[in-house]
């Protein structure tokens, strides 16, 4: 999907700095109009240079001065971003793209046990194989 990802912050005002080697990938220069538009699954934003011919349902930013983008507050309300959020910026292989999505992380122990090491992820937690079969076990009765 893509040849070059980077991890950003989302800062208090909505910036998400555009990092200049992904700009120059891209073709992206500072002043440049970007379309912003929302997946279909609903949690992943692309990133195109406007060229006049998008309709008018998707959203636009501008690189600012410093790199940066600002994302509309309908969107990050909308996917549930905030303030210090770290986000994954992926580059298309083909096109002219780039992608924003939100940086899931979840802890490598089990967060029963606290001890094992995970097998399964559940709500960004993980849980090691004893505690899912104790689960398991406990549900069947």
């Amino acid at each position: 999907m893509s040849n070059y990802s980077q991890k950003v912050t989302l800062t208090e005002k909505g910036h998400v700095l555009i990092p200049k080697v992904l700009r120059d990938n891209l073709g992206w220069s500072l002043g440049d109009t970007i379309v912003i538009s929302l997946n279909t699954d609903g949690n992943l934003l692309t990133l195109e240079s406007y060229t006049g011919q998008q309709g008018n349902e998707n959203m636009r930013g501008v690189i600012d001065n410093w790199g940066r983008l600002t994302l509309p507050k309908e969107i990050k309300e909308c996917l549930g971003w905030g303030v210090a959020d770290i986000l994954i910026l992926l580059q298309a292989i083909e096109g002219k793209k780039a992608f924003l999505k939100r940086f899931q992380q979840y802890e490598s122990k089990c967060v029963i046990c606290k001890t094992s090491e995970v097998i399964a992820k559940i709500n960004n937690s993980g849980a090691c194989k004893q505690c899912v079969e104790t689960l398991r076990k406990s549900l069947a009765v």
